[in-house]
């Protein structure tokens, strides 16, 4: 029986899956612990792909988007419910709203956010394999 549409588990889908796998078997973990490790990184990686593509389509909308989208957080910030929010943006929104949009498309950052993920995986599994050698 062939598949037309083998969905999100095609060939490219598997060969991806399989790889993940093996480098995650590498760091000693049971199956559960592989999955785990496999969808941390693979949330990390596909939420980045999916907040750059929806950063580039509202990017792609032109002024008038940008001028309404300006206006509306301005009058929802003049509420006081969003104390962080008005910080972040200070006194000057277009200002603000440009600053996060720099910071979050900075091209390096996704490989900061993801060295810091690895590194905090290898802290926890260090600190499991010491509580298994005093356990």
């Amino acid at each position: 029986m062939q598949i037309d549409d083998p969905g999100p588990g095609g060939p490219n889908a598997m060969r991806h899956f399989e790889q993940s796998l093996k480098v995650a078997a590498r760091a000693g973990l049971g199956i559960e612990g592989r999955l785990e490790l496999v969808g941390l990184v693979d949330d990390y990686v596909f939420g980045h792909v999916l907040r750059a593509r929806e950063m580039r389509r509202d990017s792609e909308h032109g002024e008038e988007h940008i001028a309404a989208m300006l206006e509306y957080l301005e009058a929802q910030l003049a509420t006081g419910d969003y104390p962080h929010l008005a910080e972040m943006a200070g006194d000057d929104i277009r200002a603000g709203f440009e600053r996060f949009a720099a910071i979050a498309g900075d091209e390096t950052r996704f490989e900061r956010g993801l060295q810091r993920l690895l590194d905090g995986i290898e802290l926890d599994l260090r600190r499991g394999r010491e509580r298994d050698i005093e356990g």
